[in-house]
C-alpha cells in the first residue's frame, strides 16, 4: 500500500488586520523517509538549541525550548529550510483581503472557513503528488495527516477526516454551481487525522518553520514573485486561495 505522511501548521490569522493566513508543511512517502528527516532535523536543532535558551550557563534543566519560526534567526532558518527542501514541501496562502466580508464578520463562519481551507490544502497536496507521479491514483493508499494541536474551530460542525475521505474517494458536488468534482483515487483509501503537540513532534516543528517562512516571503512584496519562482524550482508547492 502507498503511504503519505503529511505534517501541517499555520502562520498568521484570518483577520482584516493581517494580509495573509498560511498553511505549510512537509510530506513523506514512507516511515523510513520520515525517520531519516527526523534524524537530520534533530542534528540541526541539537547544534543550535542552546543559543535560544534563557537558562544560565551553569544550570541546565534539559527542558529545551521549542524553536519557533517567529523567533529563529535567519542563518538557522536557512539551515532548516535547506534541509526541508530536500523533501516535498508545501504552502497554501490565504489572501485575507479576497475573503468574502460575510465570512470575515462572523466568528463561526471564520471557523468553518479555516476548516475548509485545511481540507483544500490537503487535497491540493494530494493532487500535486498524483500529477508529479509520486503516488498512483489507481492504487490503494494510506493518508496520515498530522496537524499542530488545536481545538475544532467550527464547534463540531466539521469533521476533517470524514470530509477528506468523502472528497478524495467519492468526489463532491458543488450544488451552487452544479459542478461535480471527481474523486482523486479509484482504489481503497485509508485516512487518519491526528492533532499533535508540536513540542513532541519534529516534523510539526518543521511545518511551523515552513509556514512562517512562506508568510515572511509574502510580506517582501517587491521580491515576492521572484522568491516564489525560486522556491518552486525546489520541492516547494505554493498555492493561493481563494
Amino acid at each position: 500500500m502507498q503511504e503519505i505522511y503529511m505534517f501541517m501548521d499555520d502562520s498568521g490569522k484570518l483577520t482584516n488586520k493581517e494580509n495573509y493566513l498560511v498553511y505549510g508543511g512537509i510530506i513523506f512517502t514512507s516511515q523510513s523517509e520520515k525517520q531519516k528527516f527526523s534524524n537530520q532535523y534533530r542534528a540541526i536543532i541539537k547544534s543550535i538549541r542552546c543559543s535560544y535558551c534563557s537558562e544560565r550557563n551553569n544550570f541546565c534543566s534539559k527542558d529545551c525550548v521549542e524553536i519557533k519560526s517567529s523567533k529563529i534567526n535567519d542563518n538557522d532558518r536557512r539551515r532548516i529550510i535547506n534541509l526541508c527542501k530536500k523533501y516535498k514541501v508545501f504552502s497554501l496562502v490565504v489572501e485575507n483581503a479576497k475573503v468574502y466580508s460575510n465570512i470575515m464578520s462572523s466568528k463561526s463562519s471564520k471557523g468553518r472557513y479555516i476548516d475548509y481551507v485545511q481540507k483544500i490544502t490537503i487535497k491540493e497536496v494530494l493532487k500535486t503528488l498524483i500529477h508529479d507521479n509520486i503516488i498512483d491514483s489507481s492504487k490503494e493508499i494510506k493518508v496520515c495527516i498530522n496537524i499542530d494541536q488545536q481545538t475544532t474551530k467550527s464547534n463540531g460542525y466539521y469533521n476533517l477526516k470524514d470530509s477528506i475521505y468523502e472528497d478524495i474517494k467519492y468526489g463532491i458536488i458543488n450544488f451552487n454551481y452544479g459542478v461535480f468534482h471527481a474523486p482523486l483515487f479509484q482504489s481503497d483509501v485509508d485516512v487518519t487525522v491526528n492533532y499533535i503537540d508540536s513540542k513532541k513532534c519534529i516534523a510539526i516543528q518543521a511545518a511551523d518553520i515552513i509556514a512562517g517562512t512562506t508568510r515572511r516571503i509574502m510580506y517582501y512584496s517587491e521580491l515576492k514573485d521572484k522568491r516564489i519562482q525560486r522556491l518552486q524550482k525546489f520541492n516547494w508547492v505554493i498555492k493561493f486561495f481563494p
